[in-house]
């Protein structure tokens, strides 16, 4: 069985025009049964072509990364020792097979005015279902955001004054092998 392992996406940047780093693709593959599941990194925000007195830069959300599960998932059954696997929920999330795509940060849109105030978008959920971790939240005006965890997304910056993005999570995995009666 071999595992690979990537990065998470990195914070942009505390310039007009900046664009959010965006995460790796992790990958499971049983030397037998090929392919288990594959997770696409999401691709980063960004704010473009704005400038000092104008235009207004375009900002666009973070994309949330794809999950490809090709493997069996099961949902029911009893291990040869005699247990429900659905009481298998002691993970960090407290659930049993989450899984899913990423899910996409939000947009505040632009504000307009000399100095105007706006606060950064809210990371992207590491994924839409149970046991999701919610990403970091923007940060207002000078303050500071906060970085994403356990595969969310980071906080954006705010602006004026200008306060900088914060990193997104590394995502994890946790599997078993188990043989059901």
């Amino acid at each position: 069985m071999s595992l690979l392992r990537t990065s998470a996406g990195t914070a942009s940047g505390t310039g007009y025009n900046e664009t959010a780093g965006s995460g790796s693709a992790t990958s499971i593959t049983g030397s037998s049964s090929g392919s288990l599941f594959s997770l696409a990194g999401g691709v980063g925000g960004s704010g473009t072509g704005g400038g000092v007195q104008g235009p207004l830069r375009s900002n666009n959300a973070s994309v949330g990364g794809a999950a490809t599960i090709s493997g069996t998932v099961l949902t029911s059954g009893t291990t040869v020792d005699g247990l429900n696997i659905t009481t298998f929920n002691s993970g960090p999330v407290g659930t049993f097979n989450s899984n899913g795509s990423g899910t996409a940060g939000t947009n505040p849109g632009n504000c307009s005015g000399d100095n105007c105030s706006i606060t950064g978008g809210t990371g992207g959920a590491s994924y839409s279902g149970p046991g999701a971790v919610s990403g970091g939240s923007g940060g207002p005006a000078g303050g500071s955001s906060s970085a994403g965890t356990r595969g969310s997304g980071g906080g954006g910056g705010g602006a004026e004054p200008v306060s900088g993005a914060s990193n997104g999570g590394a995502g994890e995995v946790s599997y078993r092998f188990i043989r059901i009666a």
